[in-house]
C-alpha cells in the first residue's frame, strides 16, 4: 500500500513539474516577445467592440486589406470567443497590460487543459503512467504548442479543446449521454473557431446507430447556433466574413509549395502577386478540401476506424490538400496522435515542423521584424524545400495509417467467424 501510494506521488509530482515547466518557458516567451501583431490587434479591436456594442461587432467599418485585396475581417470566426476577447479588452483598459499578452496568457491555459485532458484519457483507458507523462510533455514541450500561445497569440488550442475532450469521451464512454455531451462539446469548439467541426465527422462512423449520430449531430449544431442568433439578427450581413473567411496564402500550403516566391512577402517582405494557379486554389479551397476528405471519410466509415485516429487522418488531408495552411494550424493534430498511440509521430512531427516554426515566427514579430530583410534565397532554398519535405511526410503518414487500419478492419471480420463458433 505505501509503496502504490509513493508511486501515485511520484506520478502527480512528475506531472505537475512538466505542466509548471511548460507554463514558465511560454510565461518567459510572452514577457519578451510582442505577439503576431495583426492577429493580436484584431482580437484587441473585437473585444473593444463587444464592450461597447455586442451584438454588432460582425458589423464593425473596416477598411480593405492591404494585400491582395483580401478583406480585413474584424473578426472570421463564430462568437464563442467574442466574451473573452471583450474580457481581454476590460482587463486591459483597467490594468494597463496589453492585450496581447493577456490573450497569450489565456491560450497558455488552453494548452494546460490540452495536456491534462490527453494524459487524463490516457489514464482511464488503460495506459501506462510512463505514457500519460509522455503525452503531457509532447503538449507543454511541443514546438507546435509553445510558438502559438507564447509568441502567436492565435485562439487555436482554446478552440480544439473541447473537440480533444468529445473524442476522448467518445472513446471512453459507451452509455446513450455520450453523444449530447460530445456533439455540445464540439459545438463548443466550432462556436469559437469553425474547423473543430471536422470531429464530428471522426466520430460518426464509430456510433452505435442512426439515432445516435443524429444526437450527435443535432447537439453539435445547437450551441454555435444559439450564440450566432443574436448576432444575425442584429447586423446579418457582417456574418458573411465568417463563409468566405479561407485563411492567408504564403505560410504553408499548396499555393506556397506551388508558388513559393508566397513566402517570400511572408517571411521577407517584397510583395508578391499571386499567379494563376494560386488564385484557382484560393477560389476553390472549399471543393479542394472536399475533394480531400471524401476518400478519407470513406475509408474511416467503412473500416470503423477509432475516432482518435479518424481524426489524425482527417486533419492530415488537410494538411495536405489545403491551399492555405498558417502554422497555427500545425498544433490541432498533436493530442489526437497522442490519443491515437502515435507518440512517437507526434514527436518526429513537431522536430520536423521546428526549422519552420522558428523561421515563421523569427520573421513575422511585427511591427519589430527583427529578420525581416534576409534574403529571398534562405526562404526559396531553404524554406519551402524542407515544408515540400514536410507535406510529403504528411502524406505518407496518411497513406500508412489507412493501410493499417484497413489491415485491422480486416483482421476484425476475420476473427469475427470464430468467435460465433
Amino acid at each position: 500500500m505505501g509503496n502504490r501510494l509513493q508511486v501515485r506521488w511520484g506520478f502527480a509530482a512528475s506531472l505537475l513539474l512538466l505542466l509548471a515547466a511548460g507554463v514558465i518557458v511560454r510565461l518567459i516567451l510572452v514577457a519578451i516577445t510582442p505577439g503576431e501583431f495583426y492577429d493580436t490587434t484584431a482580437i484587441a479591436h473585437v473585444g473593444k467592440a463587444f464592450l461597447t456594442a455586442p451584438l454588432h461587432v460582425y458589423d464593425l467599418d473596416v477598411n480593405p486589406g492591404s494585400y491582395q485585396g483580401s478583406p480585413t475581417y474584424p473578426w472570421p470566426y463564430l462568437p464563442g470567443f467574442l466574451p473573452v476577447a471583450g474580457l481581454l479588452r476590460w482587463l486591459s483598459d483597467h490594468l494597463g497590460a496589453s492585450v496581447n499578452r493577456l490573450d497569450r496568457t489565456v491560450i497558455v491555459g488552453a494548452d494546460v487543459a490540452v495536456a491534462w485532458v490527453v494524459q487524463w484519457a490516457l489514464g482511464r483507458l488503460g495506459r501506462s503512467e510512463r505514457e500519460r507523462l509522455q503525452g503531457v510533455a509532447l503538449v507543454a514541450f511541443g514546438p507546435a504548442f509553445i510558438a502559438v500561445s507564447g509568441v502567436h497569440g492565435q485562439i487555436d488550442a482554446l478552440a480544439w479543446f473541447p473537440a480533444v475532450a468529445a473524442v476522448a469521451l467518445w472513446e471512453l464512454r459507451r452509455d446513450g449521454q455520450r453523444a449530447l455531451a460530445c456533439g455540445a462539446l464540439i459545438g463548443l469548439g466550432i462556436a469559437i473557431k469553425t474547423t473543430p467541426g471536422l470531429v464530428l465527422l471522426a466520430l460518426a462512423p464509430t456510433a452505435r446507430d442512426r439515432r445516435e449520430l443524429a444526437h450527435l449531430v443535432a447537439s453539435a449544431a445547437v450551441v454555435p447556433a444559439l450564440m450566432v442568433v443574436p448576432f444575425a439578427l442584429a447586423a446579418p450581413k457582417g456574418l458573411q466574413a465568417i463563409i468566405h473567411y479561407r485563411g492567408f496564402a504564403g505560410r504553408a500550403g499548396l499555393t506556397v509549395l506551388l508558388q513559393p516566391r508566397l513566402a517570400v512577402h511572408e517571411l521577407t517582405g517584397p510583395a508578391v502577386t499571386y499567379d494563376a494557379t494560386t488564385t484557382f486554389l484560393l477560389d476553390h479551397t472549399g471543393l479542394i478540401l472536399a475533394i480531400a476528405l471524401v476518400p478519407v471519410v470513406i475509408s474511416i466509415w467503412r473500416w470503423r476506424v477509432p475516432a482518435a485516429s479518424a481524426t489524425v487522418a482527417l486533419l492530415l488531408a488537410v494538411y495536405v490538400a489545403g491551399p492555405a495552411i498558417l502554422p497555427q494550424y500545425w498544433l490541432w493534430i498533436v493530442p489526437f496522435m497522442i490519443l491515437a498511440g502515435y507518440r512517437g509521430a507526434a514527436l518526429a512531427y513537431q522536430l520536423a515542423l521546428l526549422p519552420l516554426l522558428v523561421a515563421t515566427y523569427a520573421f513575422l514579430q511585427e511591427p519589430d521584424q527583427p529578420f525581416r530583410h534576409l534574403s529571398t534565397g534562405l526562404v526559396l532554398y531553404g524554406y519551402v524545400p524542407l515544408l515540400w519535405i514536410v507535406t510529403a511526410g504528411l502524406l505518407g503518414g496518411l497513406v500508412a495509417l489507412l493501410v493499417a487500419q484497413r489491415r485491422l478492419a480486416q483482421r476484425r471480420l476475420r476473427e469475427q467467424p470464430a468467435r460465433r463458433c
